[in-house]
């Protein structure tokens, strides 16, 4: 305890300083509350003041203060999960068919894909014209322009 004389004429107390200030029994910031019903008489700010008394009791019946009930409360809201950093900073997902072989096979897609290759092959044959054979009179040298 510190004796020395002050301002006061009674010794400063040190350890109370950090203590919540109070009127009665309750918070000093009920005064807000408080002011509205006062500034402002209608039904909903004397009921919103009721709200408040009522808050503030069972915060402090909980034994929490006013600043560490807010902080629970933002706790609790924000979860149990803590990124080092924003979701903003991390660099999005980018897929590329070259870095893996995927999770679980899939035999329709390369059925119909398999189909599909046999559907362009029978189409391109249908288009293909015969191979005629070679006579003695064409050249072994192909022309400059293909005979259709």
């Amino acid at each position: 305890m510190d004796d020395r004389p002050n301002i006061f004429g009674a010794p400063v107390l040190w350890r109370y300083t950090m203590r919540s200030p109070r009127l009665t029994m309750f918070d000093a910031r009920l005064v807000f509350f408080a002011g509205l019903p006062i500034l402002h008489f209608r039904i909903w700010t004397v009921l919103l003041f009721v709200v408040a008394l009522v808050v503030f009791w069972l915060i402090e019946r909980a034994g929490y203060r006013l600043p560490s009930a807010l902080r629970a409360l933002r706790s609790s809201l924000a979860g149990s999960a803590r990124p080092a950093m924003p979701r903003s900073f991390y660099r999005p997902a980018v897929s590329t068919a070259f870095e893996g072989h995927p999770l679980l096979p899939q035999p329709r897609v390369k059925a119909a894909a398999k189909t599909m290759a046999e559907k362009v092959d029978q189409s391109t044959k249908a288009r293909r014209k015969p191979k005629r054979s070679r006579s003695k009179t064409d050249s072994a040298e192909p022309s400059a322009f293909p005979a259709e």
